[in-house]
């Protein structure tokens, strides 16, 4: 996995796992990088995702969050002004 490997959430190979995770999201309904960005928040902001998230692996949470707003920047969208639209 990206965090116990020490793949930075914001390099190339960390953004492109965010990427990944964002197109598979896409299969069930439309996820824009602000709708993902978002959805990062969440994971860290709702225990039932943040515990889920962590039973995985200690730190993906925060790991998927990062990765999320890092690659929503690399392609144009600034997380501090993502919404639901």
């Amino acid at each position: 996995m990206a965090v116990s490997s020490g793949i930075a959430p914001d390099s190339v190979e960390g953004m492109a796992l965010a990427e990944e995770y964002r197109e598979a999201l896409s299969a069930m309904f439309e996820v824009t990088h602000a709708k993902q960005v978002l959805l990062g928040r969440m994971y860290l902001a709702d225990e039932r995702f943040t515990s889920r998230y962590e039973s995985l692996r200690t730190g993906l949470s925060e790991w998927l969050s990062a990765a999320t707003n890092a690659n929503a920047l690399a392609h144009g969208t600034d997380p501090a002004k993502a919404s639901w639209e």
